[in-house]
């Protein structure tokens, strides 16, 4: 052997071999084959950049409430840092990227909305009105008309149906309230009184007692309706409709109804049968006052004679 040439004896053939195998480029990983350790990757070779960890901040430590460290941290595995195969500045930059493109759906699909609101009004009413009452379904509606932009065909029909209902629910209230008896001799009697200075005016008729609401509060310029017992049977507005609270008695709401075709009659006749003025409540004594079922003095502040009345 020539021992100037050091390479004497060695296979050119196997060391070209060699330094082609060192410069080929690994193997692309295949899923067929396997999981990534069974194909001879490491997650180690794969996730190249390195970032700190978020769930520790950095020290490898899981912190309880009260800062104590309980164990490693299950994120990084007590390491501190996060491996990741894409460059941190890249996956932040595709982050900035897609919350750009996520706003810009918003705020097309809120143009959208608005315009397909405009071109809707009842629609628009529908949404409106329903709102304001906190209706879910209207919430659930609206929320995916600013997302999405539109609703879809059904969605549609079913507002329709709602705003058809809500339509005929109107017109059978305003029928209903159209058909109902007023009661506008008792507003009438219990203006006379004020007029006539009593502060508190009230009045009692076979069993049942009417008492002017606070002025000062929600239901000012309505007479109050109660049973003898002092239960609270419903409200008088000022148009004379007798709204009726759900527990009142069918024989009680009738009796409301009809009072104010012949209110004086009946308030007389209280006092005929029962010897007590209607008005004030006090026993009658006066034989003509029994007889007539009143006191001249409560007639007076209560009631307008037949002269007075068409004056």
């Amino acid at each position: 052997m020539n021992k100037s040439n050091p390479f004497e004896g060695i296979d050119s053939g196997e060391f070209d071999a060699e330094i082609a195998a060192n410069d080929a480029k690994p193997a692309a990983f295949d899923p067929a084959k396997g999981g990534i350790l069974e194909q001879g990757f490491s997650k180690a070779k794969i996730a190249k950049f390195e970032t700190k960890c978020k769930g520790c901040n950095g020290s490898g430590k899981f912190l309880s409430w009260r800062g104590e460290v309980v164990g490693d941290c299950f994120k990084c595995k007590g390491t501190g840092v996060i491996m990741t195969k894409t460059d941190p500045k890249v996956l932040e930059a595709n982050r900035v990227k897609a919350k750009e493109k996520r706003h810009e759906a918003a705020k097309k699909s809120a143009e959208t909305a608005v315009e397909f609101l405009a071109s809707n009004q009842a629609i628009n009413d529908w949404f409106t009105m329903n709102l304001a009452k906190d209706n879910d379904f209207a919430k659930s509606l609206f929320n995916q008309l600013t997302v999405k932009g539109s609703l879809s065909e059904g969605q549609i029909s079913a507002i329709e149906k709602s705003i058809a209902r809500e339509a005929g629910w109107a017109e059978e209230r305003a029928a209903k309230d159209a058909a109902m008896p007023t009661n506008s001799s008792l507003h009438d009697a219990f203006a006379k009184a004020q007029e006539s200075g009593l502060k508190k005016p009230s009045l009692r008729i076979d069993g049942y007692r009417f008492s002017l609401a606070p002025e000062r509060g929600v239901n000012a310029g309505c007479i109050y309706a109660k049973s003898e017992g002092g239960d609270y049977l419903g409200k008088i507005n000022q148009q004379g409709k007798f709204f009726s609270v759900r527990d009142c008695p069918d024989e009680a709401v009738e009796f409301v109804n009809t009072l104010g075709g012949d209110l004086l009659e009946r308030a007389l006749q209280h006092g005929k049968d029962t010897g007590e003025c209607s008005c004030c409540g006090r026993q009658l004594t006066d034989p003509k006052s029994i007889e007539q079922g009143i006191g001249p003095v409560c007639y007076s502040k209560w009631f307008y004679n037949k002269d007075q009345q068409n004056a």
